[in-house]
């Protein structure tokens, strides 16, 4: 019967083919979208997974007004103090995070000028400053140079696909061309050397990130009178980070959270706060919605064209249990056939964007979700042709 039926469905391949691609164009849209949408929540919270590759930071405080990872609220430099004489605290270091005007000109070496003035451009950059003595928090990742180029004077580590784009600096022919090692820039009307490129996971906003010690971040910064942003913590072994983290939070007042939960907590606030959910979830439901009407419509009609052949079969003994195996055989191979077919099509959208601007970031839950989409959408296909094989009657094979 598993034969007959699988005979009966590559056997009229233009419906067969329709269906199938009913379902590679759902799979792919599904795959596409949701892995978009990943990748773009991913980045939201970039730095702070960098600093956990990096330096396997465990918890990280912050003022409790901090509602995501750009919306640093300066902390009391007490503060540090406060959280190092916490049980279980192996080391805490300073960090900040501030938004800090770059002049980006034509470059140059050692004590080079930015530029004459006429070419330069201004660019908004997040700096990031690290605990002088540590440089605990860095990138993890490197093109040229390392993190203990941070230990030179005024020196700054920009990313590699910044230093490419919204960093480069003017060539002097009209081109640009990225800052090299040991070129100066200016950020606040401050001298800055370029000591490393590094190799960043890409952030959400499009601010270059820079990389300097937690001294030069903070002489660079507009003048406040708090400059601490976060408190980066690593717990003793054993420690259990729950304990810690309420321990930290009645001794010090502060917000304390595990990184990945500070992650997650940025990626909510995008999430609340942005158009962006609602605008790939209209997507992914038409998606599915295309994938329902094509795949549905088609292997409907696929079955009435085939009534004769399934009642012929029916007066021959078969039960409607046998052809509703048969049925759903037919829909499992169609489903399995289309979400191959699709997740590969997907992956050649994704793939040739691997180490860009444009990166997406697939997770096997996202396959997994589409498997999911893809089975529900095949069971719907199925749905409405399981009433005519279940009403149908024998001596319809021997109608006119």
């Amino acid at each position: 019967m598993n034969f007959i039926a699988l005979k009966m469905l590559v056997g009229d391949r233009a419906k067969y083919l329709g269906i199938v691609f009913g379902v590679t164009l759902a799979t792919m849209l599904v795959v596409h979208q949701v892995t978009i949408f990943t990748g773009l929540m991913a980045r939201t919270w970039s730095v702070v997974r960098d600093l956990r590759d990096s330096s396997g930071v465990e918890l990280i405080v912050a003022d409790p007004a901090t509602e995501f990872l750009n919306d640093a609220k300066p902390m009391s430099e007490t503060a540090l103090a406060r959280v190092r004489s916490v049980a279980g605290v192996a080391w805490a270091v300073p960090m900040s995070f501030n938004s800090v005007r770059a002049r980006i000109g034509t470059g140059g070496a050692g004590d080079g000028a930015v530029g004459d003035g006429r070419r330069d451009r201004f660019r908004t950059c997040i700096v990031v400053g690290l605990d002088d003595t540590t440089l605990i928090g860095g990138p993890a990742r490197f093109v040229e140079g390392s993190l203990a180029a941070l230990r030179g004077p005024d020196a700054v580590i920009i990313d590699r696909l910044d230093s490419l784009q919204l960093l480069a600096v003017s060539d002097g022919a009209g081109g640009r061309r990225p800052p090299r090692v040991g070129e100066v820039v200016e950020i606040n009307d401050h001298r800055a050397v370029v000591g490393a490129i590094s190799d960043n996971t890409r952030p959400f906003l499009s601010q270059p990130i820079v990389y300097t010690t937690y001294s030069n971040a903070r002489r660079w910064a507009p003048t406040e009178r708090r400059g601490l942003s976060y408190v980066l913590v690593k717990l003793k072994e054993g420690a259990a980070a729950d304990a810690v983290g309420a321990s930290l939070e009645a001794q010090t007042g502060l917000a304390v959270y595990e990184t990945s939960a500070f992650g997650f907590k940025t990626v909510g606030y995008f999430l609340r706060n942005t158009g962006i959910p609602v605008n790939f979830g209209i997507t992914i439901i038409l998606g599915c919605v295309v994938g329902i009407a094509i795949s549905g419509q088609t292997f409907y009609l696929f079955v009435l064209d085939n009534l004769k052949q399934l009642a012929a079969l029916k007066a021959m003994g078969a039960t409607n249990l046998q052809l509703l195996g048969m049925t759903g055989l037919q829909a499992a191979l169609v489903g399995v056939v289309g979400y191959g077919l699709g997740v590969l099509g997907a992956l050649g959208l994704i793939l040739p964007f691997k180490g860009t601007e444009l990166e997406f970031t697939l997770y096997w839950q996202v396959l997994g979700l589409a498997a999911l989409a893809i089975t529900g959408i095949v069971a719907l296909a199925s749905v409405l042709s399981l009433r005519r094989v279940l009403s149908l009657e024998p001596a319809v094979v021997f109608k006119g």
